[in-house]
C-alpha cells in the first residue's frame, strides 16, 4: 500500500484525502483477496477432475482463469479509480 510521507508543513486537508484514498484502496485490493478465496475452490475442483498427469497444467489453468478475473476487475474499475480510489 501507498504511504504519504507526513511532514509538519503536511496540511490536513491532505491527510485527510489522503486517508480516504488509502481506505478506498484497501477495500479494492480485500475485493482481490475475497474474490480468490471464494474462488478457490475452482482449482481444487480443477484438481480433482484431472488425471495425474494433468493435474499440474489443469491446476495452472484454473489458476490463470483466477487470474484473469483480477484482470477483468481491475480493468472495469480501472484499478479502483471508479470505487473512489485516486489521489488527489
Amino acid at each position: 500500500m501507498p504511504r504519504l510521507v507526513v511532514r509538519p508543513t503536511t496540511p490536513e486537508a491532505v491527510r485527510v484525502r489522503w486517508q480516504r484514498y488509502v481506505n478506498v484502496l484497501a477495500r479494492h485490493e480485500a475485493n482481490h483477496v475475497r474474490r480468490a478465496f471464494e474462488n478457490r475452490g475452482s482449482v481444487l475442483a480443477a484438481l480433482r477432475a484431472s488425471s495425474c498427469a494433468d493435474a499440474t497444467r489443469d491446476g495452472q489453468a484454473a489458476i490463470r482463469r483466477l487470474g484473469q478475473h483480477d484482470r477483468d476487475y481491475d480493468r472495469t474499475t480501472r484499478h479502483g479509480f471508479t470505487e473512489g480510489a485516486h489521489f488527489p
